[in-house]
């Protein structure tokens, strides 16, 4: 009679015990599902908001690699990928700077020389000429530069000699001097060219003197 009178008690205790494990275990399961996708999430979203910075130029990016599993390496290989783009930068700079010094001292140098200086390439357009060939040639070739030497050419008789001198002379693909003789208003005017291929086969140097 005791364990008839017990029974229902006991199995409503039990149920409760087993409905509370079973809830317990489901919270259990949430929380670690939740904790799981966030560990999960919230590196890819440091990635993704990382590269969309290293795509705006911002390469000083540098994200927190605290896991060491898959998705650490990852953060630790977007880490090292800007650290190359920083160096990258900071050489093409440097290199951008140089280059810069160097040409405003090719410039300075050239514009103080009274030997007219050109430089054409294979397709024999103008590229750069200093302030003495205008003066020796009568024509202000900075506003030529990027022109075919042909437009030169049909400027005036002087300036055809002096392209068709030079489209003559590059054929052969060497040194090469030529004197030429140009008829002006106060007389002949003798210069004597000079050319000389540039390295990588990237055009020609013309020099020439009155």
């Amino acid at each position: 009679r005791e364990l008839s009178y017990l029974r229902k008690p006991l199995i409503t205790v039990f149920s409760l015990t087993l409905s509370l494990i079973v809830f317990l275990t489901i919270l259990a399961s949430l929380w670690f599902a939740v904790w799981i996708s966030r560990r999960i999430v919230e590196p890819l979203q440091s990635l993704a908001e990382g590269t969309q910075a290293v795509a705006s130029g911002n390469y000083n990016l540098k994200l927190d690699a605290a896991s060491h599993d898959e998705i650490g390496f990852l953060v630790r290989s977007f880490n090292q990928m800007t650290d190359k783009l920083t160096q990258a930068r900071n050489a093409s700079q440097r290199s951008h700077r140089l280059l810069e010094q160097q040409t405003s001292y090719l410039t300075t140098v050239l514009g103080s020389l009274s030997t007219g200086v050109i430089t054409i390439d294979n397709a024999h357009y103008l590229r750069t000429a200093n302030i003495a060939s205008n003066k020796i040639l009568g024509i202000n070739l900075q506003q030529k530069l990027e022109s075919p030497l042909s437009s030169l050419a049909s400027l005036n008789d002087n300036l055809q000699a002096f392209c068709q001198l030079i489209a003559t002379s590059t054929q052969r693909h060497s040194n090469w001097q030529q004197q030429l003789d140009l008829s002006q208003v106060k007389g002949r005017q003798t210069l004597m060219c000079q050319g000389t291929p540039l390295p990588g086969e990237a055009g020609w140097v013309i020099v020439f003197d009155d």
